[in-house]
């Protein structure tokens, strides 16, 4: 069982949509997972968190008439668990833009266009209420995230994932 993480740049179409996932009563840890397909046509599981995900809701609330969602992940935590990619925001360090007149944007819709012969989809898009998560994934929703300060005095006892910003090290 290894985990890998670097920084990374993705683009690709939005193919599948799951739930918000907004149990925890910090914003900061709400989640949307979905899927993207790139040009080859490799699917990556991304999870989207806090603002990111409220942005990606409210941009397919607005635009329900876009047929093709095509993202861009700048700094993005690429996280490759016993040999499978997933991808989420890093916080403030990432940038996400959606459906964006970015050259980067229009050249890989125009290679989508050319691959599946296919000018305004109706919907690429599926919405997955029954979302299927690997083993990394099901660790992060089955234990709650919890920032350090939360842990000095604990109000309940259980599992946690601590989420915490190193300033330095001495």
């Amino acid at each position: 069982m290894s985990t890998k993480k670097i920084s990374k740049d993705v683009i690709g179409e939005v193919v599948s949509l799951g739930k918000l996932d907004s149990r925890d009563v910090s914003i900061s840890k709400h989640r949307l997972t979905l899927q993207i397909r790139n040009l080859e046509g490799l699917q990556v599981n991304v999870t989207l968190f806090a603002d990111f995900a409220y942005q990606m809701i409210s941009y397919l609330e607005a635009h329900k008439q876009v047929g093709r969602v095509v993202i861009i992940l700048q700094f993005a935590r690429l996280n490759v668990y016993n040999g499978i990619p997933s991808v989420n925001n890093y916080f403030d360090h990432t940038h996400m833009f959606i459906n964006a007149e970015l050259p980067e944007i229009v050249a890989f819709t125009d290679s989508l266009v050319g691959l599946r012969r296919i000018q305004n989809p109706s919907s690429s898009l599926t919405f997955d209420s029954s979302q299927s998560y690997n083993e990394y994934e099901d660790f992060l929703n089955n234990h709650k995230v919890k920032n350090i300060v939360d842990l000095l005095e604990p109000q309940e006892v259980g599992k946690f994932i601590i989420v915490g910003t190193i300033y330095s090290i001495r």
